[in-house]
């Protein structure tokens, strides 16, 4: 599994960079030394708040998925230690594995559950799975439990990755209902560029993957589908320049009511309002 490195790392050995700059500007060796350490312990840091939580390949057995130590925030500031251990998974599935508040990690075959912060999503075969059939989706810091690492700043684009959606659900028009997605920073503003999301479609607010899938099925009229997980159910899609995604969904059998659901930073999962088919 790559290791993704973020804009924090980059600012980080820039700094390291202009320090040894600093040799020839009047600074002596030992302070160039100690300031280079600094910045050097600095990137470490992020590197390791990368491993917290992560697939153990090594540790992997079967249909037995290994993970590693992380600490996590329950929601109030405080940490809590997630000791390294695995998870039995459900065989010819695709698995769901996350934690909650309490560091305890589970799986379900149905979707991403309320309250909890997704891992990984693992296509298990028969028997087992390769290393190529895990998808990391964790998507907030951690740092690993036998460290002394101090918790790493988070980057300027903060606000950018605390990302959340604004829904727009249209009228009803030939068994079709469009729902407009507009991208959206943890302080609401919205967002131009392009994203990669995760959407499904939910019985209920705070829901996994809705039971039964609309009978028309939906589509997506602005952004490009990514990748499709659960067909007319789940689906990774891109949106467009705007940070805008429309997805219609149509249904002609009589009533029904879901729920479109967005997540974004494989953490924060955000809900649309009802669409109603009469």
């Amino acid at each position: 599994m790559a290791l993704t490195l973020s804009s924090g790392w980059q600012a980080t050995s820039d700094m390291a960079l202009a320090t040894l700059k600093n040799l020839g500007s009047g600074q002596s060796l030992y302070e160039v030394i100690t300031n280079l350490q600094a910045q050097i312990d600095a990137c470490y840091a992020i590197l390791s708040a990368q491993e917290g939580l992560v697939y153990d390949h090594e540790n992997t057995s079967g249909l037995n998925f290994a993970y590693k130590a992380g600490v996590i925030d329950d929601g109030t500031g405080t940490p809590v230690v997630v000791a390294a251990g695995t998870i039995a998974l459900t065989a010819s599935q695709t698995n769901y594995i996350m934690v909650n508040a309490a560091g305890t990690v589970s799986k379900s075959t149905s979707g991403w559950e309320a309250g909890k912060r997704p891992l990984a999503i693992v296509v298990a075969g028969s028997a087992g799975f390769a290393f190529e059939d895990v998808t990391d989706r964790r998507g907030f810091i951690v740092n690993p439990a036998d460290s002394s690492i101090a918790k790493v700043l988070l980057d300027d684009d903060i606000q950018a990755r605390l990302s959340i959606g604004d829904f727009t659900i249209g009228a009803e028009s030939a068994n079709a209902i469009d729902v407009t997605i507009q991208l959206q920073d943890a302080s609401g503003n919205a967002i131009s560029e392009v994203r990669l999301v995760d959407i499904w479609l939910a019985d209920a607010v705070n829901g996994g993957v809705c039971t039964t899938a609309p009978d028309g099925g939906w589509s997506i009229t602005t952004g490009t589908l990514f990748e499709t997980i659960t067909a007319n159910k789940y689906a990774r899609v891109l949106s467009n320049t705007d940070g805008e995604i429309v997805i219609r969904v149509t249904h002609a059998a009589g009533a029904k009511t879901l729920y479109l659901a967005l997540l974004q930073s494989g953490d924060k999962v955000t809900y649309s309002g009802a669409i109603t088919f009469a």
